[in-house]
């Protein structure tokens, strides 16, 4: 069975003599388990546990939320740099559009800013404190259950960014009007912040939003191919109407 106990000896920066002698072992018992050889007992489980203040699943190889708060961190910072032209590997779910709904969804960000996209600084997307504040709610998901606490389950990054994308998309459809209270409460029963994203609607106010700032444009995507887009001005809302409005309509 992988495990994280070497990891995290070398993180305290301890040898392991030291260790051995809190858990109350030797040496070579140490050696062995970092190894992989051995198992730990489920008593000597927990007493690493405790040392290192973890959680025994992670200890055994299982994801903290702090490790995956940090790959979502490394995914949004991925994505700007495949916006400036520097060539990542981006083809990972969890996009930025899908986060940025999601913190939209929760409240963190406010469902009238004037942008229709790159809607965090790069204050927020640079602290990692904020990844691990925000992303509390998805923890609640079944999926995202499973990483925290089976250990051994060789999940990869792409794995982690499918499961937090799939969280992320059941807070978000929760956030819209039509989305009825008791169809989410199977994944996250009783969690009150999930009640206030099905009270406050915070994503469906923001299409309304966008809907009132949005114009329809020709835009020239091949040499004589003109196509129809729709582009975003803040400072000219229109009546929801239903209809399709131009940008030549702006006077």
């Amino acid at each position: 069975m992988p495990n994280n106990i070497k990891k995290l000896r070398k993180s305290k920066h301890i040898t392991m003599e030291q260790l051995a002698s809190y858990i109350g072992v030797g040496k070579p018992t140490v050696s062995r388990w970092e190894s992989e050889k051995i198992l730990p007992t489920l008593e000597n489980w927990q007493a690493l546990a405790n040392f290192f203040d973890v959680s025994v699943p992670y200890l055994q190889g299982a994801y903290s939320k702090e490790e995956i708060a940090k790959i979502v961190q490394e995914r949004m910072i991925d994505d700007i740099k495949e916006k400036k032209g520097i060539y990542v590997l981006v083809f990972m779910p969890a996009n930025r559009r899908t986060v940025e709904d999601y913190l939209i969804a929760i409240g963190v960000i406010p469902y009238d800013i004037p942008k229709e996209k790159d809607l965090l600084t790069n204050e927020q997307i640079n602290n990692l404190d904020f990844w691990i504040e925000n992303l509390k709610l998805i923890y609640n998901d079944v999926a995202m259950q499973w990483l925290i606490t089976k250990p051994s389950l060789d999940a990869s990054k792409e794995d982690v960014l499918s499961a937090v994308n799939s969280a992320m998309n059941t807070v978000i459809n929760a956030s819209v009007t039509g989305y009825r209270e008791y169809d989410i409460f199977d994944d996250f029963t009783g969690v009150y912040d999930m009640e206030q994203v099905v009270k406050n609607h915070y994503m469906q106010k923001r299409l309304e939003f966008l809907k009132k700032n949005e114009y329809w444009d020709d835009v020239e995507v091949d040499e004589g191919h003109w196509e129809k887009y729709p582009v975003y001005d803040f400072k000219h809302p229109h009546e929801l109407d239903g209809e399709r409005h131009y940008i030549d309509e702006i006077k």
